[in-house]
């Protein structure tokens, strides 16, 4: 980081991006509801804590984006352009992909809505992403270039294999952690009742099994976008998969929203945090071929 800015600067810079954050968040979130009303009724209780909340989102939302853009290998408009992409396809597209699948547990997300939801999470990183760039000063590149690595490798066998392991983390986390709570049963299923694991297990459809296969694979499919920006540093694009896909898709959830209920969302949390950050960890450790680091080394 002290490439770029001192830490004197970085404080101050990182609050002007925290406010940036604030303004865009409360524009978008104030003319959301203007064209779905439902989007944005909240009962009174939820309501009231919503700002406090919203502060706490937007303060990690600022520090992970502060964190990916000064440790990025690119600058500038691939940058900017880059992140929009990759955080864009993560936190929106991935996202929403499993409510779309529960459908009937999530009636407010009528493709119009989707579509506004969607819409609104560009706007906001367009609009927030390049000045964040500038603001921390990455929109050239430093005096002094780095050398060039050579871009990132995935293994073709983790096309395959990986997603099956994303499966089992999926199902194994979402029962030990989100399914015992009985609210989030009743809200997917209809029932509080608890089935022994395997029993579970065998009760789930073949198509769905088959659909969280499709998005072990997407999830790859991201990470190639990701890696673009940290070629040759796997520490580096570990811990930056980790926050993108542990906590940028988590911390959503601390916020009042139409579609979920408080405990639903309270047990997602863990759920999804711990779950994300050990898939993260295997994506980044097996999707490699061994000779990028030493390539980089080699540089």
């Amino acid at each position: 980081m002290s490439l770029f800015v001192s830490r004197p600067q970085l404080a101050g810079r990182f609050f002007a991006l925290f406010v940036l954050h604030v303004l865009v968040f409360a524009g978008v979130n104030a003319v959301l509801p203007a064209f779905s009303p439902s989007l944005g009724t909240l009962p009174p209780e939820e309501a009231a804590r919503l700002p406090v909340l919203s502060m706490v989102y937007l303060a990690v939302r600022t520090a992970v984006l502060t964190f990916l853009i000064l440790n990025a290998g690119a600058s500038g408009l691939r940058l900017a352009a880059l992140l929009v992409a990759v955080l864009f396809y993560f936190e929106t597209f991935m996202l929403q992909l499993e409510p779309l699948w529960f459908h009937t547990a999530f009636p407010a997300l009528t493709p119009r809505n989707v579509g506004l939801i969607a819409l609104s999470s560009f706007l906001e990183k367009v609009l927030i992403i390049p000045a964040a760039v500038f603001l921390l000063k990455k929109g050239k590149a430093p005096a002094v270039g780095r050398p060039v690595l050579p871009p990132p490798v995935f293994h073709l066998s983790a096309f395959f294999a990986l997603p099956l392991l994303y499966v089992l983390i999926y199902f194994s986390f979402g029962y030990f952690v989100a399914w015992q709570s009985p609210e989030v049963r009743q809200f997917y299923s209809g029932s509080t009742g608890l089935l022994p694991f395997l029993t579970h297990i065998e009760g789930i459809k073949p198509s769905f099994l088959l659909f969280q296969y499709g998005r072990g694979i997407g999830w790859l499919l991201g990470a190639m976008g990701m890696a673009l920006l940290y070629a040759g540093r796997r520490q580096t694009f570990l811990i930056s998969m980790m926050l993108v896909c542990s906590v940028l898709i988590s911390v959503p959830l601390i916020l009042p929203n139409p579609l979920m209920p408080v405990p639903v969302r309270m047990a997602h949390i863990p759920e999804m945090v711990l779950s994300m950050a050990v898939w993260s960890f295997f994506l980044v450790r097996f999707a490699y071929r061994p000779g990028w680091d030493e390539l980089s080394r080699a540089h």
